[in-house]
């Protein structure tokens, strides 16, 4: 199953988008409230943009939930509720990210088995 063998390369492509301060409809995250902590995030994203990551536990407990024509992303940490309902729509792939993914790493993954079944060369 070629999206089961690239959930990390979803998650990442995911993490890259909130990290540029971007949504999974590629708007901009709200912006943190507090001038302090906007001025705190700044020494660990000079982007000054909002990225949902400063102990970095929301980042680490994304998951892809994988089903039969979809998948789903979300997060295991605790705050994940907390922070979609502050900051917007952090989960899924922007339409340049799904572009980027599945003609990278879920083309590479899924072509030897078609190849394979198909009896087909792709080029």
């Amino acid at each position: 199953m070629s999206i089961g063998a690239t959930v990390k390369d979803i998650i990442k492509a995911n993490q890259e988008q909130l990290f540029s301060g971007k949504d999974s409809e590629d708007k901009e995250l709200k912006r943190y409230k507090q001038e302090w902590y906007r001025q705190y995030k700044l020494t660990k994203n000079p982007a000054d943009v909002t990225d949902l990551k400063d102990t970095g536990e929301f980042y680490k407990g994304f998951f892809v939930d994988v089903e039969a024509e979809r998948f789903t992303l979300d997060s295991t940490d605790g705050k994940t509720g907390e922070l979609e309902r502050k900051y917007g729509k952090p989960f899924g792939l922007q339409p340049e990210s799904k572009t980027k993914y599945s003609f990278g790493v879920f083309w590479k993954d899924l072509k030897p088995r078609l190849e394979a079944i198909l009896k087909l060369q792709f080029v």
